[in-house]
Formats: structure tokens, sequence, C-alpha cells
């Protein structure tokens, strides 16, 4: 059976772009028109001025944005009974989503079922015997202590009577002595058999997929009735979709605890995140299969303009460097003497020799050759 769930499942959305082309319709040749085309502004040199500001040192990793999602199977083989989700239906946490066929432990089920009643009705049939003889006797008992008072002692009929007594009175502590036993042995008895129907029921609830938290099913695997199951592969796939996941390529702890801060950037905006690191298990499981590996963070506040889909990067901020001169990149160009930059000097350029510190990929540290104030040109 090749179930093709082994890999991490993830929810995107497509979004189709639509390219609309206009027509020309084509004129007479004796109604041609000339248009005079003037130069436009963006055109024109464009300049920026140095100043001064922070700048972050940071590399990113793409990512997009889905749910949680967890791979479910069967944590003991056997043979596949059916589902009892659908794709896309909605769950809750305990519900079942697969069963597995267990027929032997259902039989055995019921049958310990029906040890249960049956030693239930048999112990209240024996109790309600006992309670009964106990009460007939002490209804005996009360009669032979009416009776004794109109008799004189010694007589031939206050021993009689005292004689009857005594016996009952002992009956009636064998019969109290059983029913405590009965009683005790019922207990046991329940104990044991509740305990045997409790492991067996257990058995059962292992051969079934419950839902570990409240969510929507998005896979499952084809499976036919009664094929073995698998244990090492995924019959299931949920999604949390009250969490917002980033997922970028496998970055291990060390990395994460190399840099100063870790956001979400998404259509320049930038988003908290909590970094969840891979269990050591499941990290040496796909490490040995050769599976891909990839590193999940929540995302903290989305706000509600975040989609499943979404593309973003994970931005990992190593450093941040304050009050520094800063210009664009594209300012800065570079020959063989150096980097330079072209200032703008009273309406004219004029080349000036700069050495460039950090940059983030759109700004440029300055460290000498410019001042604050400064105009360059932003180099086509």
């Amino acid at each position: 059976m090749d179930i093709g769930m082994k890999k991490r499942i993830g929810i995107g959305i497509l979004l189709v772009a639509m390219a609309v082309s206009a027509g020309c319709t084509r004129e007479k040749e004796e109604k041609k028109t000339i248009i005079e085309l003037q130069e436009s502004t963006l055109n024109a040199p464009q300049t920026v001025e140095a100043k001064r500001g922070d700048l972050e040192i940071y590399f990113t990793m793409d990512a997009q944005v889905g749910p949680r999602v967890e791979q479910l199977t069967f944590e003991k083989k056997g043979e596949f009974s059916r589902y009892c989700v659908n794709l896309g239906q909605e769950v809750h946490a305990g519900d079942v989503i697969a069963l597995a066929i267990s027929t032997a432990t259902e039989e055995s089920i019921e049958e310990k079922q029906r040890e249960l009643e049956k030693e239930t009705r048999e112990y209240e049939y024996q109790k309600a015997m006992l309670e009964s003889n106990i009460e007939l006797i002490n209804l005996r008992v009360e009669d032979f202590d009416s009776r004794i008072v109109f008799e004189e002692k010694d007589s031939p009929g206050y021993h009689a009577l005292s004689v009857q007594t005594g016996w009952s009175r002992e009956e009636r502590k064998k019969l109290e002595l059983q029913l405590k036993q009965l009683e005790e042995t019922h207990h046991l008895k329940i104990l044991h058999l509740e305990k045997q129907l409790a492991d067996l029921i257990e058995e059962k609830n292992s051969a079934a997929i419950k839902a570990p938290f409240d969510g929507v099913i998005v896979a499952l695997a084809p499976v036919s009735y009664a094929e073995k199951i698998d244990t090492d592969l995924y019959y299931a796939a949920i999604a949390d979709t009250s969490v917002y996941y980033a997922r970028c390529d496998y970055l291990n702890q060390t990395m994460v605890n190399a840099v100063g801060e870790i956001v979400f950037w998404k259509d320049g905006k930038e988003y908290q995140v909590q970094y969840l690191p891979i269990d050591d298990k499941i990290y040496a499981e796909k490490k040995n299969k050769g599976e891909p590996l990839y590193s999940e963070f929540v995302i903290i506040n989305t706000e509600g303009d975040m989609e499943y889909g979404d593309y973003g990067k994970i931005k990992l901020i190593t450093a941040t460097k304050q009050d520094v001169l800063l210009v664009p990149e594209l300012a800065v160009a570079k020959d063989a003497t150096g980097n330079f930059v072209y200032k703008d000097v009273d309406g004219s350029r004029q080349k000036v020799s700069v050495k460039t510190g950090s940059s983030d990929g759109i700004l440029v540290e300055i460290q000498e050759g410019l001042q604050e104030g400064d105009v360059v040109y932003v180099q086509e």
C-alpha cells in the first residue's frame, strides 16, 4: 500500500494572477497622429541624503504560513476497519478518527460484561436471601423474647424458650458473617472483573486513532477494509486552525540561540514568533529516512491579517547598530580602487571614495567618506 503521507502535510492557498492585455485598433494611414513624448521625471537622476539611523544585521529564510499539522497512525498492528470522519471535517480532542478491526477484543469485552452482570445478579440474589433469613430470625427472636417474660424462671417453658433464643441468635451471627463474607468476596470479584474489562477497553481503544486536539481533518490515507495496518505509516492528518505557524527550512537550536531576535516578515510588517524545536526522536527518524526537515515558529498576534498559504520570511536578527550613517545600497558602486558614491556638489556629480560597513540588503553603513546631510546619487 502506498500511503504517500510520510512527508509533513501543510495547507496552502494557490493565488492565480490573471494578466489582462489591452488591444489596439489599427487606424488608417491617413489618420496617423504624431505624439510628442516628454521625458518622464522617473528617468531623472535620483538623489538621497545620507542620514543617521539604526541598522539591523540579519538574514532571512523563505517561510509559508500554515496551521499546526500532526500526522496520526495506529499504535498497534492489526486490520483496518473504517474512518469515522470525512476530509475537511471539524473534530474535537478525543474524537475517534479511524478504527481497526478488533473482533476478538470486542467479543472478550462482551463476555466480561456478561460476567459482571452475572456476578451482580448472583450477589444480589444471595444477599437478598441472607438478609431475608436474618430478618426471619430477628422476628423469631423477638417472638421468643416476648413469650419468655410470661414464663417463670427455671420452668420447663422458660428453659425451652431460652435455648431456642440462643440457637436463633447463633444462627443469626452465622448468617451475618456469611453476608459480610459475601459482600467482601463480591467486592473483590467486581474489582477484578472491572480491571479486566478496563484492560480490554484500553486494548480496543488502542486500535483506534483519536484526535489529539480540536482541529480539522486535512488528510486521510486511501486504505481498504481489512487491510493490514502498518504502524510506520500515517493514516490521517489533523490541522489545528486556531494557531498560525511559519514554516521554513530546518534551523537547529544552536543557530536559533545565536541570533538576537527572530520575527516573521510579511508585506512590510513584522510579527513576533516563538520557535518550536523539533523532537529529538522525530528528528532522528526523519534523518534516517532521508525525509526533509523543517522548522516551525508560532506567529504571535496575527491581528487578523494572516491567511494559510501566505508567504513571508523568517527574519533572524543577529545584531543592531545604532546611530550610524546610512545610504541606500544602490548609491554605492565599486571599481578597482574600492567603493565609491557620486556626491551632489552644487548640482554636479563628484566621485567620492567611501568605506562601507554593515548592510541589511537595502541600506548600507558609511564609515568614512560622507557626512550626515550629504546628498548622493542612486545608481541606475
